[in-house]
């Protein structure tokens, strides 16, 4: 959806495919430079972000046995949540300071207790 308005896989499809080559290139060579080609030490390659279910296919080209995470798209948030309950298991959730408006500023509200 773009401003609220769906977008056809035909419009999708000529932004996106240019893109794909490119980053791909880029991609396998940071991967090539951190793990050597094929990441033959590594155990496991696991893909997660909203383009590894795009580029599912495209990625056997570095390596043919990895993981793409299960809702890909949401994989790196729900990490993020995870590790934040984790690490701060008694932390109240915080609340939004109220804003107001002064003078064509903005300024932000003592929070309310």
């Amino acid at each position: 959806m773009i401003k609220g308005e769906p977008v056809s896989q035909e419009v999708l499809t000529r932004v996106v495919q240019p893109l794909i080559a490119p980053f791909l290139d880029e991609l396998f060579r940071d991967m090539t430079t951190l793990w050597g080609a094929g990441a033959p030490g590594l155990d496991r390659l696991v893909f997660c972000g909203g383009g590894a279910a795009l580029l599912q296919e495209q990625l056997s080209a570095f390596r043919s046995h990895y993981t793409v995470m299960p809702d890909s798209q949401f994989a790196n948030a729900l990490g993020y949540l995870t590790y934040a309950r984790w690490t701060t298991p008694h932390a109240e959730p915080a609340i939004p300071a109220p804003a107001t408006h002064v003078d064509s500023l903005i300024e932000v509200a003592a929070p309310v207790a």
